[in-house]
């Protein structure tokens, strides 16, 4: 559901202005389901895609959708997939972290965090359980670290973690 999707993604980014650049490429997969025909999947597809614009431009996360695409999972058309891999590329060099030099480290308790998230049934970790977890998995991290790590995550998406009184004992490990 697409709605799932904008909304999601909308209740993340927001509507800030300074970090509400595009973000959001919408992919249908299942063009080769339209029709056999291909001139009949052009015609289709392009309706979906009107429809779709039309729907997104009156949703509050329109001002974040780049581009629709409507593909074919089957039938890999070489110069569709180009196209696609060069607007995700765009999209991605043009985000804020693009580029930034983090520590190896950090990339390590992101890994461990999301293998984690996906092993167990685990939501929300303590951050005494997420230095265990680091400790278990050899990663050398001190709480200074740790702390500058998750707030560092968490200003993308990764994981949620609030360095004040209430919450900085907590981490939520499934953002999903």
């Amino acid at each position: 559901n697409i709605d799932y999707w904008l909304n999601s993604i909308w209740s993340q980014k927001g509507s800030n202005s300074e970090t509400s650049q595009n973000c959001i490429l919408v992919v249908g997969t299942h063009r080769d389901l339209l029709s056999e025909d291909k001139e009949t999947q052009d015609e289709k597809a392009e309706e979906i895609e009107e429809k779709l614009w039309d729907y997104i431009d009156k949703h509050p996360a329109g001002m974040l959708v780049e581009d629709i695409h409507i593909l074919s999972h089957k039938d890999s058309n070489i110069e569709d997939n180009k196209e696609l891999r060069k607007e995700i590329f765009n999209l991605l060099s043009k985000q804020e972290h693009w580029g930034e030099e983090q520590p190896i480290k950090w990339l390590q308790v992101e890994k461990a965090l999301t293998e984690k998230s996906a092993e167990s049934d685990a939501f929300i970790l303590t951050l005494e359980e997420v230095e265990e977890l680091m400790d278990s998995r050899g990663i050398d991290i001190s709480n200074d670290e740790l702390i500058d790590c998750l707030l560092y995550h968490h200003s993308k998406a990764a994981v949620f973690y609030f360095n004040t009184t209430e919450l900085k004992n907590h981490v939520v490990i499934d953002t999903t």
